[in-house]
């Protein structure tokens, strides 16, 4: 384990998510490290125990007006808990995934998906990059979290909680389902011969989630991003209450939503242009900017 870090800089910092993230390096060892610290969700139980007159905490008055009193509240260090993600050793990419950068929202329309993100895709996000993913599939890591199995290679996949949620309260839940099928790379790789896939995710994870969490399905926000965070298609299951709290930005799209798509129209995906919302220090940013480019010149060197 870790006995302490160095911290070289501050990445980004969130303080409605009680959030930070900074990169550090680890004495001793070679390398950069990414670290994730996250105030824990309240525990009821450990509230109780936090206010109970024993608990050795300690209130210092910060501010009063009449009935209104906002004290600091200083408590045993067993009940502050604080969760702590490391990446080490951390690439140059995973630290800037992490930095705080301009966003520009984007349309991404058949052409530029085809020409320019996927190939960048292939080339970069896939491989080594998603080993993790692999991993998982293949039995050979996290086989101990995993909630629900569906083994058929076509239209099966894998559900187990995210690990953004401590599994403690299920208000928080996060889960993620992992498709078997490596060739299915985001919600752009879909059409009708994947519905059955779909409604496997949606029925079976949702039914998953309902036997070991007692979740219902109708207060789970389940969901594809577009961009995804890694590029092997997975659905994410998000409790209402984590959903509406963190905020679900455009770029999740409802699995019931997408099946109805497709339904409507089979190559959906394939046609629709797509809000999409990129780091201007992303290398994806930097393929997008050289196309669009060089797109710019051809057509000055065409002429009118």
């Amino acid at each position: 384990g870790m006995q302490g870090l160095e911290v070289e800089e501050v990445l980004d910092v969130s303080p409605w998510r009680k959030w930070i993230a900074v990169q550090a390096r680890i004495p001793g060892k070679e390398g950069k490290a990414v670290v994730l610290l996250e105030k824990k969700p309240f525990d009821v139980e450990d509230v109780k125990r936090m206010l109970a007159p024993n608990a050795g905490a300690e209130y210092k008055l910060d501010f009063q007006n009449a009935e209104y009193c906002v004290y600091n509240l200083q408590v045993p260090p067993a009940l502050n808990a604080i969760k702590c993600d490391t990446i080490f050793p951390a690439t140059d990419q995973q630290i800037n995934k992490y930095r705080k950068d301009e966003i520009h929202v984007l349309w991404e329309t058949v052409d530029i998906y085809k020409n320019v993100v996927l190939p960048f895709v292939e080339e970069n996000e896939r491989g080594r990059r998603i080993q993790w993913v692999h991993n998982i599939l293949d039995g050979s890591a996290e086989q101990e979290r995993i909630i629900y199995h569906n083994n058929d290679p076509r239209d099966g996949f894998v559900l187990l909680p995210d690990l953004k949620w401590d599994q403690t309260n299920v208000s928080n839940l996060y889960c993620l389902a992992i498709v078997n099928r490596k060739d299915l790379v985001c919600l752009r790789s879909l059409n009708d011969e994947n519905l059955d896939l779909l409604q496997n995710i949606y029925h079976q994870g949702c039914g998953a989630i309902l036997e070991k969490y007692g979740v219902t399905p109708d207060k789970l926000i389940v969901h594809i991003h577009y961009l995804p965070t890694f590029w092997h298609l997975h659905v994410h299951f998000l409790h209402v209450d984590l959903a509406l709290s963190a905020g679900v930005t455009s770029k999740a799209h409802n699995l019931r939503d997408c099946i109805e798509n497709i339904r409507l129209l089979p190559s959906y995906y394939q046609v629709k242009e797509m809000e999409v919302r990129l780091l201007e220090k992303s290398l994806l940013w930097k393929a997008w900017t050289e196309a669009k480019d060089a797109e710019a010149a051809t057509q000055l060197q065409d002429g009118p």
